[in-house]
């Protein structure tokens, strides 16, 4: 029987940190579906399903970066 993909939003706004994720990620038993934003306003918008993300099914798992840039 096939499992779901598990869905992670990635918050990061570093892309070698981005690089990093994705190359760990890699090697995960399972299927990752990852999906990339770059600061909190996107992720609100992803988790709220605004605009361009309203067709994007839930996350079952969050990264953030705790020290994001401050804009």
């Amino acid at each position: 029987m096939a499992m779901d993909p598990v869905r992670i939003l990635l918050v990061e706004d570093d892309p070698t940190d981005v690089v990093c994720t994705e190359e760990t990620l890699k090697n995960s038993p399972f299927q990752i579906e990852l999906h990339l934003v770059s600061d909190g306003d996107e992720a609100l918008a992803n988790l709220e399903r605004q605009a361009r993300f309203s067709g994007i099914a839930l996350p079952d798992l969050l990264l953030v970066d705790l020290n994001l840039a401050m804009g």
